[in-house]
């Protein structure tokens, strides 16, 4: 009978034992959980702010070129705070495709969620004028040239 008490005692102490460590490794994996999480929103926070600074871009390129083009705007994009300025350059290049004169803008696009960093792009934008070069020998290509992040 003595025999029975002590088996009641280890078997218990076994279960406790067991509860004890599944405890231990269930902390463990949602602290790594956790970790693993935040390193993938680390990750895809700034690759979603560049890609609303890239729809800002996008949207001023659209309507660049118009004679009623807004130099400035203001718009939600997937819950970013998005704005661009658009600065003529007073650069009158060849367009190389069409040797017609062209002429340069800068873009500067600008995204941020509220209280945060913003992501800054900036890209130079050449418009046809549908005039002939002549003899001009600066080239551009059409459209966009170059852009770069901040």
């Amino acid at each position: 009978m003595s025999n029975h008490g002590q088996q009641t005692g280890f078997i218990a102490a076994s279960a406790l034992l067991f509860l004890t460590i599944l405890s231990i490794l269930s902390l463990s994996l949602l602290t790594r959980l956790q970790v693993e999480h935040k390193m993938t929103w680390n990750y895809l926070a700034p690759l979603q702010e560049f890609y609303a600074a890239e729809a800002g871009l996008l949207q001023a390129e659209e309507h660049v070129c118009s004679p009623h083009a807004r130099h400035t705007e203001k718009f939600n994009y997937a819950g970013y705070q998005v704005s661009y300025q658009i600065t003529d350059l007073q650069i009158t290049p060849c367009i190389l495709s069409t040797k017609e004169l062209g002429h340069y803008y800068r873009i500067t696009a600008e995204a941020s969620l509220p209280n945060q960093t913003e992501k800054i792009l900036q890209s130079t934008y050449v418009c046809s004028l549908n005039r002939s070069c002549g003899s001009k020998k600066n080239y551009a290509l059409l459209g966009r040239n170059s852009w770069r992040e901040f």
